[in-house]
């Protein structure tokens, strides 16, 4: 008699196999118990305290020199003489900034001396300076940067960043 699988007759082994799937079943329930009386146990050793108080996050702003920016912004603003992107100053609007040329992050890292250097800097209207950084679809032409700022970021090697950031006039 040959024994075919038939799908409506299970074949779960025998009598030993059974005993063997229960004590298993049994040997892994006892554990978890086990693990649960312990969790507890130690829960009631160790109170649970509050984490230390995180200590105030230096950022590369708040560690920077705020003397050495305030004269970079007033001597930016002072050569510029308000917005280099209008000419017309009624058109501004939100007071006037100074805006880094060149990330200052990116300056920081490669020219640290250029960081508060005036020709790294341009002065900008609130507006400008907020639509250039939003990146959405203004980009301040490389025309309204005073040519003094162009040739100075040139020399230390920054014309393909000003090609990718500002807008080449001739090809608008």
């Amino acid at each position: 008699m040959s024994h075919e699988w038939d799908p409506d007759r299970h074949d779960y082994g025998d009598t030993t196999d059974a005993y063997h799937w229960m004590a298993q079943a049994d040997e892994a329930e006892r554990q978890a118990e086990l693990a649960l009386e312990r969790a507890e146990r130690l829960s009631e050793h160790r109170p649970v305290r509050p984490d230390p108080k995180p200590q105030r996050r230096v950022t590369r702003r708040a560690a920077s020199d705020p003397e050495a920016s305030r004269a970079w912004r007033e001597a930016v603003l002072d050569r510029d003489q308000g917005c280099c992107y209008h000419s017309n100053p009624a058109i501004c609007s939100g007071g006037f900034e100074s805006h880094h040329v060149v990330y200052a992050k990116r300056l920081r890292e490669y020219h640290p001396a250029a960081l508060w250097n005036p020709l790294s800097g341009m002065g900008l209207c609130g507006f400008a300076h907020a639509a250039h950084h939003d990146g959405t679809s203004f980009r301040i032409p490389q025309s309204a940067i005073p040519a003094s700022v162009t040739a100075y970021l040139i020399g230390l090697g920054y014309r393909r960043f000003l090609d990718q950031y500002y807008d080449i006039g001739w090809l608008a």
